[in-house]
């Protein structure tokens, strides 16, 4: 993952969206995690992207749901027991 240029345009991350400027087609958390996870069909977004091995969730479904659950004050919809 290399340093991002001042010149390079603003751009959106092939894994969860976020807006700027990025070093490659990911941001670097969507980098980082695709590294260490296998590309998979997602069960949360249905998307053809790395997820993770125990729940089968990409990373944009993760942080989605662990937004929501913070939110809510609720166990987790992810794993139900950790709440």
């Amino acid at each position: 993952m290399g340093k991002i240029s001042e010149n390079k345009s603003a751009a959106s991350c092939s894994g969860c969206f976020a807006w700027g400027q990025l070093p490659g087609r990911f941001c670097r958390g969507c980098y980082t995690y695709g590294q260490q996870h296998a590309v998979g069909e997602c069960v949360g977004c249905r998307r053809q992207v790395p997820v993770d091995d125990k729940h089968g969730y990409c990373r944009l479904c993760r942080v989605q749901a662990t937004w929501a659950i913070k939110a809510s004050g609720k166990a987790s919809v992810i794993d139900p027991g950790s709440g």
